[in-house]
């Protein structure tokens, strides 16, 4: 039982670093994207 408590404790921490891995990788694509948009909209008004 104490071994299957300490490994659903690990398995819920993985998760949480999977899910914040995920977020800091959304939030990567999407400063990608608006730095190219700006980019863009930059070069357009020249």
């Amino acid at each position: 039982m104490a071994k299957n408590n300490r490994n659903n404790q690990q398995n819920e921490q993985n998760q949480q670093n999977n899910n914040a891995e995920f977020a800091e990788e959304v939030t990567a694509r999407a400063n990608n994207k608006n730095a190219k948009n700006n980019a863009n909209a930059n070069a357009n008004r020249e």
